[in-house]
């Protein structure tokens, strides 16, 4: 995903969720994005036998 797709979705969700600004959701929010990558990669390597968690 590139730069600027990501700042349109960060745009979008501030914009949802009444933040002042990009930055207030991105801080409040941010970990959240960090565990998602965590549990995909995690089940993309169950899927294809190598535990990626241990990278």
């Amino acid at each position: 995903m590139g730069r600027t797709t990501k700042k349109r979705k960060s745009q979008r969700w501030n914009s949802r969720l009444g933040h002042a600004s990009v930055k207030t959701t991105l801080d409040t929010y941010s970990h959240l994005l960090l565990d998602t990558q965590a549990a995909a990669a995690a089940a993309i390597g169950e899927v294809l036998g190598d535990d990626v968690s241990k990278r």
